[in-house]
């Protein structure tokens, strides 16, 4: 037992010498497994240097195609996967087969894994159902949601068991050596708008607080869930007020986030832009004292209906931002939000590859992001 406590204060030691050194953040999670911590200190360090380049569900679908192994609508435009893979864990909740997006949850574990495999980082979002009304989905406009779960200790307790079947899954995602995969964990995010039943109109900021801060602690002390970086992200925000205004406590977020999608009739105005920077300089004032991850954790427009949309009006936002990672949406049933070859804006997507700071599958090889130098 002495020389299990000696390990451990030796390597919370050197961790912290680490950071010292090096003006890093470790992660809010002090018994975060090796990988995940140092996959939030590499971040640090890649924002430096430039911005990895995600897509959500980049291994599940594109233009015309479904669940076809190795396929990646990104890989067949610029010869290379994104560095970042999104996915969601919707309905993990009700214990169903498949997420939201109706995607086999075997399958999504096969995916994080092949990611993981082969270097690149996986965000996973929760678009969890109504704990109370359960058969209004994640877009219930059902007002005091959260009230009502914490007034109630039966739906506190069915609450509990849809964090259990979360926690079970987040444990169940494993390396080749057996070890427990990070996960970029982005909980009850677009809280600044009211589609979600987390969303401001729907609850106090205590009480989006309270249900923040309860998920967190569940999964990290009663089930001992470490491979784990927790996300805030509000949606569009116009001050450090109303970005903060929700926000649970340093102790409880690894990553500063934003959501931020262009809209057609925003053209040629270049409002996306003007949004954009300024949202990304609030975020970067706010994180001068914070000092932790910042990204876009979601962007797009939707059917790409602008030909240069990547270089005109994308790019202007990440560049000179000190974002860590953004990631493009998906394709839907009717909608889409990347390129594929053969699309207007395929050339345009090329040219924003080029970009050297812009990283990619290849970029992210290099920097090892689970390990560090002097490991």
């Amino acid at each position: 037992m002495k020389s299990l406590s000696k390990k451990l204060f030796i390597l919370l030691l050197s961790g912290i010498t680490y950071s010292f050194a090096y003006g890093q953040t470790e992660p809010t999670d002090k018994l975060a497994t090796r990988e995940t911590r140092n996959l939030y200190l590499n971040l640090q360090t890649i924002a430096k240097k430039g911005i990895l380049f995600g897509h959500q569900e980049d291994l599940y679908r594109g233009h015309g195609w479904r669940a076809v192994p190795g396929r990646s609508d990104i890989r067949e435009l610029v010869g290379e996967y994104p560095a970042l893979l999104g996915s969601d864990m919707g309905k993990i909740e009700l214990k169903s087969e498949v997420n939201a997006s109706w995607q086999r949850f075997d399958d999504i574990t096969w995916q994080v894994q092949q990611f993981y495999r082969q270097g690149g980082i996986n965000t996973i979002s929760w678009h969890m159902n109504n704990p109370v009304s359960p058969a209004q989905g994640v877009k219930s406009t059902q007002d005091s949601t959260i009230y009502y779960l914490f007034s109630s200790p039966e739906l506190l307790q069915r609450y509990n068991t849809w964090i259990d079947a979360a926690a079970d899954y987040l444990q169940s995602l494993k390396g080749d050596n057996g070890e427990p995969i990070p996960v970029l964990l982005r909980l009850f995010h677009e809280h600044t708008g009211n589609w979600f039943w987390w969303g401001k109109s729907h609850c106090s900021p205590e009480e989006y607080v309270k249900l923040w801060r309860y998920t967190v602690d569940y999964l990290r002390n009663t089930r001992n869930v470490h491979n784990i970086l927790i996300v805030y992200c509000p949606d569009v925000f116009a001050s450090r007020e109303e970005y903060l205004e929700r926000y649970p406590g340093d102790d409880y977020v690894d990553v500063l986030g934003f959501d931020l999608y262009d809209k057609e009739n925003w053209h040629p105005d270049g409002i996306y832009i003007q949004k954009g920077r300024k949202m990304v300089n609030v975020l970067k004032e706010i994180n001068k004292e914070k000092k932790k991850v910042m990204a876009m954790a979601e962007t797009g427009l939707n059917r790409v209906s602008v030909d240069n949309w990547w270089t005109g009006t994308l790019l202007p936002v990440l560049k000179k931002s000190g974002l860590a990672y953004a990631m493009i949406w998906s394709v839907g049933q009717n909608n889409y939000w990347s390129p594929c070859k053969g699309h207007p804006s395929a050339p345009d997507f090329e040219k924003l590859y080029q970009t050297k700071w812009l990283l990619f599958e290849s970029d992210i090889r290099k920097y090892s992001v689970y390990q560090l130098e002097k490991e």
